[in-house]
């Protein structure tokens, strides 16, 4: 996909426009740095920038030992390192605050999480965002490695695509 993209890219004093509807467990919005950038530049023209994505719900972790733990009946089990960074975080009052921070999660059977480090543990980095598309299973860790700000060592990222085979979530679904 990436390849294709930048296939596109070189040919862009020859082409015009591209539209696409974004290809299965990739969202094509994250992989660009500005996205909006130029949509009230190019408002009235023939080719205009435009995104039609819309979310009509939001998830977001809020607890992640509390995700885990509900996810500890999986089968399989891998151990990690979680750091979780929050922007929330910069706007912790008492009464509201952010998950960021290090905790040492172990997902499937008997799995768990709580605040620490382990050093014989690999790591994880990323942001809610792509923690709550992980957990939820919006995506699997190995594309959400590449679109979202997800980083991990590539066995760690294979092991976790093998715990967390969960249904895809269904976003039409009122509740």
């Amino acid at each position: 996909m990436l390849e294709l993209l930048g296939l596109l890219k070189s040919l862009s004093d020859q082409v015009y426009s591209v539209s696409l509807f974004e290809p299965a467990q990739i969202q094509l919005q994250s992989l660009l740095a500005k996205p909006l950038r130029n949509q009230s530049i190019t408002k009235n023209s023939k080719h205009k920038n435009d995104i039609r994505a819309f979310a009509w719900w939001q998830a977001r972790v809020l607890d992640v030992c509390g995700c885990v733990s509900v996810l500890s009946s999986l089968s399989g089990k891998v151990a990690f390192n979680l750091k979780v960074a929050d922007p929330l975080d910069e706007y912790a009052t008492q009464d509201l605050s952010g998950i960021g921070g290090e905790y040492v999660v172990t997902l499937g059977e008997g799995g768990g999480a709580e605040l620490g480090k382990d050093a014989n543990l690999p790591q994880l980095n990323c942001d809610v965002n792509a923690l709550t598309r992980l957990l939820m299973a919006v995506a699997p860790a190995i594309s959400l490695a590449v679109t979202d700000d997800l980083a991990a060592p590539a066995e760690l990222l294979t092991q976790l695509d093998e715990v967390l085979r969960l249904p895809k979530p269904i976003t039409g679904w009122e509740f």
